[in-house]
């Protein structure tokens, strides 16, 4: 029965892995984007059905908008690089290739190290009580799978991953800032 199950979920993997590869370069930034708002607000949404307050975080308050967005930028960089890139590298088997020095990369090992390591950083930041800092880490790891799934889809189309991956990441944090400051 296990094993069952491990090929209807590695049959619906493949099929989602093939329907994002086939999107274009816009088509895959946006929907990378809205998918990682929705995870954010849906942690938003538990921490507002438990009237939990939001710490704010004392790096953005008085800040200009123009240093606000030069700091997400060099953050969204900075973290692609950490949690996206270097697992990539670390996780693929080198070959003397030069052509294709990681063929022998496994997606899901790279996206689960990635998302980890991404929600960990994520615990290591947070100022929340308990169990709200398990809710966010654990969206954080979402987010770690949308952002880590991205670069690595970007990477095998030749799409500039560090970049791309780092405007999502960038996409979602400003849309939330600014959402937040609405509300």
């Amino acid at each position: 029965m296990c094993a069952l199950q491990a090929s209807y979920y590695m049959k619906n993997v493949l099929k989602i892995r093939k329907q994002l590869t086939s999107l274009s370069y816009i088509q895959l930034v946006a929907l990378q984007t809205a998918i990682g708002l929705l995870l954010s607000f849906v942690l938003i949404g538990i921490l507002c059905l438990f009237e939990i307050d939001i710490p704010s975080r004392d790096e953005s308050s008085g800040l200009s908008l123009a240093i606000f967005l030069l700091y997400q930028v060099i953050n969204g960089i900075l973290e692609t690089v950490v949690f996206q890139y270097l697992p990539y590298r670390i996780t693929a088997f080198h070959t003397n290739n030069p052509q294709k020095p990681y063929v022998n990369l496994h997606p899901t090992r790279y996206v689960v190290v990635s998302s980890i390591l991404f929600g960990i950083m994520h615990f290591i930041g947070t100022h929340w009580e308990m169990p709200f800092c398990v809710l966010k880490v654990l969206c954080s790891m979402l987010v770690g799978v949308v952002l880590s799934v991205s670069f690595y889809i970007l990477s095998k189309k030749k799409q500039k991953p560090i970049l791309s991956v780092a405007l999502i990441h960038f996409l979602i944090n400003v849309s939330i800032v600014l959402i937040g400051y609405l509300f």
